[in-house]
């Protein structure tokens, strides 16, 4: 299967070389991470192939990286600020966020794992770069106003917020590790990005009947596992389960803006 990946990767860009060995061994750490073989990836091994060597810094990757991938930007980040200074901005974070390593470890673009495209992958990347930027300049988004309007409309959020602080931030943590990578795939589109089921049904290629039960499922997941946890560490009464189930709900945007680091 190995050997079919790296078949497909030169057929499709055939100006990239990688060792057939070294792209195994990235398959392999990849299977470490998510415990999905080879044959899962399939679908994607041309995407998969460009981007480790990307990964790698391969000149001719990069280029074609740039050519293909980086030039959709513009559109990409349209919706948050559709000037080109916004989207030129965007697009050199973005290689710099991607495709640089400032601490020894792969950049960050080794993490693509070909669950979907290399496309969707990167909107994604570029939608966390262009909200993180309108947020350095202060502005105040869509997504950040809601659990504020949550906190003071409820007395006792804040009081949970309080009393199990360093608990309930680690029981998130615990929880987000715990979704599958397209769990937190369509959170991330959906709570963080601000995408639409309708447009997370395009980047998965799916119905959008099919994107709004996966979002529902993972929201419900992701709850049932902040429950579970907290349940068992701290023994908490029902009622007291159920006033942290309302502060999940009411924070979500928020704490996975805090939880969800770009791919």
């Amino acid at each position: 299967m190995s050997q079919t990946f790296f078949e497909i990767g030169r057929a499709a860009w055939p100006e990239v070389v990688v060792a057939p060995e070294s792209l195994v061994q990235h398959l392999d750490r990849l299977r470490e991470v998510d415990g999905r073989d080879a044959e899962d990836r399939q679908e994607h091994a041309a995407d998969l192939y460009l981007a480790y060597a990307c990964s790698v810094a391969d000149t001719r990757a990069l280029a074609a990286f740039d050519g293909h991938f980086i030039t959709k930007v513009d559109a990409f980040v349209a919706r948050v600020d559709s000037s080109p200074e916004f989207a030129a901005e965007v697009r050199q974070n973005l290689r710099t966020r991607l495709l640089v390593s400032d601490d020894g470890s792969p950049p960050r673009i080794a993490r693509y794992s070909g669950q979907g495209p290399l496309g969707a992958w990167l909107r994604m990347a570029a939608m966390r770069v262009a909200l993180d930027l309108k947020r350095a300049r202060g502005c105040v988004l869509a997504a950040d106003r809601v659990p504020e309007v949550a906190d003071r409309a409820n007395p006792e959020v804040q009081l949970l917020k309080k009393r199990y602080a360093s608990e309930y931030q680690a029981a998130l943590r615990e929880a987000w590790s715990r979704l599958s990578v397209r769990e937190r795939s369509v959170l991330r589109q959906h709570f963080v990005d601000g995408n639409s089921i309708d447009q997370v049904a395009t980047v998965f290629q799916v119905h959008r009947a099919t994107a709004a039960r996966w979002i529902n499922a993972a929201q419900e997941h992701l709850l049932d596992h902040v429950l579970s946890i907290l349940g068992d560490r701290l023994r908490l009464p029902q009622s007291e389960l159920q006033s942290i189930a309302r502060l999940v709900q009411s924070e979500l945007h928020l704490s996975l803006n805090h939880l969800a680091d770009a791919p």
